[in-house]
């Protein structure tokens, strides 16, 4: 049977936590759960996986917590890890990076979940917030 969705769509998954009035209603205890996920989604969705992406709390930048990162099946979809947080901006993001990088050398950074709920006056402070994030790590 062929794939469902077609090739020359980008297919990605967004593994979430939920969360209630912006607060998560569980928090991660690392990224093992997400990875798992990860890998199956990969392994049956009937075709490619562009990309994935994994939460990551603001208070999280030790390596236990990106440790399963390293779990991730070879010819995994491309990381997006969302660790970007405007509440302790470019110092707080880049330590994160730094520990996710000790268990995934490359991926690509977003915020932990979407801007829908955003204030659109704040998303020109993200997109700047972002580009720092992305060379601070070159």
């Amino acid at each position: 049977m062929p794939p469902r969705i077609p090739e020359e769509v980008v297919l990605g998954y967004h593994f979430c936590y939920a969360d209630l009035g912006n607060v998560h209603m569980k928090e991660p205890d690392d990224l093992g759960l997400c990875v798992r996920m990860c890998n199956a989604a990969a392994a049956h969705s009937g075709r490619r996986v562009d990309f994935a992406h994994m939460p990551v709390p603001v208070d999280r930048s030790d390596d236990a917590y990106f440790a399963p990162l390293r779990d991730l099946d070879a010819g995994h979809p491309r990381i997006f890890l969302g660790l970007v947080h405007e509440t302790d901006g470019l110092d707080g993001s880049l330590a994160r990076a730094a520990a996710a990088e000790r268990a995934l050398p490359d991926f690509g950074v977003s915020t932990e979940c979407g801007w829908g709920r955003r204030a659109a006056w704040k998303v020109p402070q993200l997109i700047t917030l972002h580009r720092e994030v992305v060379g601070g790590l070159a």
